[in-house]
């Protein structure tokens, strides 16, 4: 796959790394906050996460040796950078993944009982783990449908939910501080992404305009 056509698998897979289960606790968090100061702190995080994936872009396209985000964290920072940057990819990157493989378990196991949790999480990790060690161009495709298929998804609820807006919500803002410091948390992990960028970058070529 060319530079050229992978531009849009690029895309995708950006979107299917940013949006996962983070937007699951975003109504609540606008609820809790207010719409007012949500829509700000999203705007704001939104920002800032769009920053801090063009800056690590930029990185890969000047630095000519290609790592993953630790081993550009020892090429600027030396070892402790290195080690700082691959405990934070443990806990927070892993993290994640561990928690989306359990979630998704539990979410099939919910449609077909008769299969547990557990080898359903398995299964998935199997099946996404050797889909990266064939090829990343195909599991960018497969990242492609899948995110076509969420954004078709969340369209359509967005669409049918609209009658049932009621408006006077949007209008509710909380006096507690804690809760207008709530989304901030949840929306930086609903948009971080940045895990991805290298694996962006193969796919692009590492061609400065589309990165």
């Amino acid at each position: 796959m060319n530079a050229k056509n992978s531009l849009y698998p690029a895309i995708f897979t950006l979107i299917g790394t940013t949006i996962g289960a983070g937007i699951l606790a975003l109504p609540y968090t606008f609820m809790q906050s207010g719409f007012l100061v949500g829509a700000i702190s999203l705007g704001i995080v939104f920002v800032i996460t769009l920053l801090l994936n063009l800056f690590y872009a930029e990185i890969l396209v000047h630095v000519k040796e290609k790592h993953q985000f630790a081993g550009y964290a020892n090429t600027f920072f030396g070892r402790k950078g290195k080690i700082i940057a691959t405990l934070g990819l443990m806990i927070g990157a892993y993290g994640a993944l561990l928690a989306y493989t359990i979630q998704i378990g539990i979410f099939l196991h919910t449609l077909i009982p008769s299969v547990g949790a557990f080898h359903f999480s398995i299964g998935f990790y199997i099946v996404s783990s050797l889909l990266i060690l064939v090829s990343l161009n195909w599991f960018s495709m497969i990242e492609t449908l899948m995110v076509s298929g969420l954004l078709l998804l969340m369209g359509i609820i967005i669409i049918s939910g609209v009658p049932h807006i009621t408006w006077s919500n949007y209008a509710q803002t909380s006096s507690d501080l804690t809760s207008l410091l709530l989304p901030y948390g949840v929306l930086l992990f609903a948009f971080s992404g940045y895990s991805v960028i290298p694996e962006i970058g193969q796919l692009t070529d590492y061609d400065t305009y589309k990165l």
